[in-house]
């Protein structure tokens, strides 16, 4: 006996093919199969199998899941389901996802970027100031007036990394304070914030509470990583024009669209 090669999407779904009750609309020799009244066209299966994305599939092998999945929802209607609020609700929800997703690929799926369009956003991708990565060294302490009295040895010519040594409570203590380089979002919001006001060479002026304590920061150099090669990142610029236009589109819609939110 020959078993479905039925999907779980496809057994719950019932939607996966339209077959027609029997009428002189299809020709006979263009009918593949008849399920009680229903008629299942040999473009149904081609139209199924395109759909599915199943080319290796035989003709056979998909009018077994066209039936299969016919005497499923003749079974559902039989069964009053219909007259359930839940399943006309997700009828409807399908309908409407499946016609904005094939609506969107229909507008977007086509469309093209100039060489010169990619190498703007190639260009604007350097400017991403998240991107930036800081080199620093920090000392940690319990209190805001312990901070305040390394500053002040600090200005009176203390060295930073002795200091670090002998009063920071952090881990990176033993290394003079020193963080290495990271990328501000990898810190604290406070620590971040601090370091974006800095130049290089600068040393704090006030202490930075954390939730680990209080900070003093040298911020020792700034650097902008290395760009990838224009033909290495071109696919990604242009999926970024693409979700770009795609928001812009949808932004357009949102403002020439009566929209009321209640609360």
């Amino acid at each position: 006996m020959m078993k479905y090669a039925l999907t779980l999407f496809l057994a719950i779904s019932l939607s996966a093919c339209n077959p027609k009750e029997a009428d002189t609309s299809v020709a006979d020799d263009q009918i593949a199969a008849s399920v009680n009244t229903a008629i299942i066209s040999h473009d149904d299966v081609k139209n199924y199998k395109a759909a599915k994305n199943m080319p290796q599939a035989t003709d056979a092998q998909v009018l077994e899941e066209l039936i299969a999945t016919e005497l499923l929802r003749q079974a559902a209607n039989d069964s009053k389901l219909l007259e359930r609020d839940d399943i006309r609700y997700q009828l409807r929800l399908q309908e409407s996802e499946f016609m904005a997703r094939a609506f969107m690929r229909n507008k977007f799926s086509q469309m093209t970027f100039t060489e010169e369009q990619l190498r703007e956003e190639y260009e604007l991708g350097g400017q991403d100031k998240s991107k930036i990565e800081y080199k620093a060294r920090h000392i940690l302490v319990k209190t805001p007036d312990e901070a305040r009295a390394i500053i002040d040895a600090l200005r009176a010519g203390g060295d930073f990394v002795s200091l670090a040594k002998e009063r920071s409570t952090g881990p990176s203590s033993v290394n003079g304070g020193d963080l290495g380089w990271f990328q501000a979002a990898n810190m604290v919001p406070e620590f971040s914030s601090a370091l974006q006001t800095m130049s290089a060479g600068d040393i704090s002026v006030n202490p930075v509470q954390t939730q680990f304590g209080w900070h003093i920061i040298k911020l020792e150099d700034i650097r902008e990583p290395a760009k990838p090669e224009f033909e290495n990142v071109r696919s990604q610029i242009q999926q970024s024009l693409l979700s770009k236009a795609i928001n812009d589109y949808m932004e357009g819609l949102r403002q020439n669209a009566d929209i009321e939110i209640r609360n």
